[in-house]
Formats: C-alpha cells, structure tokens, sequence
C-alpha cells in the first residue's frame, strides 16, 4: 500500500518537525513557534484597597517576613455612609493559598474597638480575601460591626487604606505624658495586646530582649518605649516578637528613653541628676540594684523611678512606671 501524505507532528522544545512521506521519499521542514506569554499579575497581596458601597470601607494588605499577610480594613455603616472610627475596623493575619487569603481576625485596640484573645478564643472570626483580577472579593464572620456596618463586598486599588488609630495613642507632645500610672497614656500594667497597639509603629519594629532579675525587659526597637514581663509570661524562643507574647498577659512597666517623653514637673531622659533635684525640689535616694544604678525622689509615687547613668554629671537615661499593687492602685 502506497501513502500518498501521511503527518505526524513531534514538539520538543519549541520546534515542531513536518515529516511527510509520498511514496519513499520523506522531508523534514522545522518550524519556529513563538513562546506564549505568562500573564501579568494584576493584584498582588500588598497595598490599599477601597469600596464604594454599600458604604465607604478602606483596607490594607501587608506582607510579614514570616510570609504571612496582614489585613486590616476600617469600614463604615450605611446611615452615616462613611467610614467612621465607631463603625468597624478588624484586623487579621493568615497564610495566602493560590489565589485566597483566609485570614484569622487577631487582638486589636483601636479605633474605639477592642477585641482580646480570650474572645477570640471563644469566637473564631475570619476575614476572606479573594483576588479577582484587579479587585479583592472580601467575606467575614466577625460581627464586631455595629451601626449596619459590613466588611463584605469589593474592594479596587486605591484609597487611604485602613487607618488605624489607637485607643491609647502616645502624642507628640513632649509634656506631661510619663504619670504615676504609666507612660503616653498607656497603664503601667496595659496588656501585651494594648501595648502593641498603642505606641506607633510598634508592628514594623523589632523587640530587643534582656533578661532582669525576676523579669524580662523588652524593647520596641526605635521607639524609646520598653515593657517588662514576668519570666512565666516570657517567650521561650529566643528571638522574641509580638507573635510569641500572649496579648493577654499584663506588663509589670513601662519604661521611656527618649526625651520626648516628659514628666508634669518637666523631668525628662537626658536631664542631670542636679537639674532633676532642682525641679523635684529635693535630692534623690539612690539604690544599686547590682546592674544598674536607680534614683528615687520623695516627691514622686513609690511606683516612679529613673535609671542613671553614672558619670561626672550622672544622667537620668530612662523613666521606669512600675505596675501598682492591686491594692495601691488609684481609682
């Protein structure tokens, strides 16, 4: 039997081969076939987002080292139709699959709103985050929202993002914010949660930890604000962060050394022990506690009391508010 054409098509790589066969006779003709081109990406798990309706709504995606992404999304409610502080606002953090983010709704105080993880323990909540081309397709649980307002819905490139303000912020006012009862409106014996929440930036920062006798002081990198924790409420891993403190755990102080913090009589970091003595209007009493030298004035609270860095001229280097006893504390 004689073939008059017969094709087979071979691929490898990019070159497709012709064979034809007429009677005993065979050719080969290569073809060179362009290489299809990957689609671009058009939403990425990073970046402000918005949505028009039902009512005005901002969010945030942030990517963490530990590859997970953090959303956070200020919503407002239908009869006011903006995104209002009294509203909603949540924040979650999960590992993206393909194209969703499932993401578990996290401690957070801000905004007028506060959720623990003791109810979050009880009540699960969950954020959704889809990528649909250009936009991101929200869903959640959480029913943290009052006054009609929803995280669900669309949400497009754009926008403010989710503007989080804390319930206890620190001002930038250098006065009277280091009290008898804590430092920058924040108690002395705030919860990790609050803590986390309240001084700026406090996220992006890294937290330096040093051991102290009973305790272990922690410092928010950069910000010239560090708390203290009880060793059973230390992490164990060595490296500490935000994720291995239990937000629900209360800090023992809170410490300052920067200068922008200042008492109500104008003491500050960075003033002489004479100069302090001048506004205290008496000399301090000096204890060493093996590491470091403390000074205490009489006109202060028992729970005040400044690091001093020894020298010619000594120095105070840090404010530390202790955590009353339950019994001391003031109403």
């Amino acid at each position: 039997m004689r073939w008059r054409s017969s094709t087979w098509l071979w691929a490898s790589s990019m070159l497709i081969t012709v064979f034809v066969r007429a009677d005993s006779a065979w050719s080969a003709a290569p073809l060179e076939v362009a290489p299809a081109a990957a689609p671009a990406p058009s939403t990425t798990w990073s970046g402000n987002y918005h949505r028009v309706g039902p009512a005005l709504a901002d969010l945030t995606l942030v990517p963490t080292s530990g590859e997970t992404v953090k959303v956070s999304i200020v919503a407002g409610g239908e009869p006011r139709g903006g995104a209002t502080a009294a509203d909603c606002t949540v924040q979650a953090e999960g590992r993206p699959s393909g194209d969703t983010l499932d993401a578990m709704v996290t401690p957070f105080d801000a905004n007028g709103m506060t959720v623990t993880a003791a109810e979050l323990k009880a009540a699960p909540s969950r954020v959704k985050v889809q990528l649909k081309g250009g936009h991101l397709k929200v869903e959640s649980n959480f029913d943290g929202c009052g006054l009609g307002a929803t995280l669900d819905g669309d949400y497009v490139p754009g926008g403010k993002g989710a503007v989080l303000t804390s319930n206890s912020p620190v001002a930038d006012s250098t006065k009277f914010y280091v009290s008898e009862a804590g430092v920058g409106g924040v108690p002395a014996n705030a919860t990790i949660a609050v803590v986390h929440a309240s001084f700026s930036r406090a996220s992006l920062a890294s937290l330096l930890a040093t051991p102290e006798k009973g305790a272990v002081r922690i410092e928010i990198a950069g910000l010239g604000i560090a708390f203290g924790v009880d060793q059973a409420s230390a992490p164990s891993a060595s490296k500490v962060s935000w994720e291995n403190l239990s937000p629900d755990s209360r800090v023992t102080f809170l410490e300052t050394t920067s200068p922008r913090f200042e008492a109500a009589d104008g003491v500050r970091v960075g003033m002489t022990l004479s100069e302090a003595s001048i506004r205290k209007m008496g000399p301090a009493h000096l204890v060493h506690d093996g590491t470091m030298t403390w000074a205490h004035f009489e006109t202060d609270a028992p729970t005040i009391s400044y690091r001093i860095k020894l020298g010619p001229k000594p120095t105070i280097s840090a404010i530390r508010v202790r955590a009353a006893p339950t019994s001391d504390r003031r109403k």
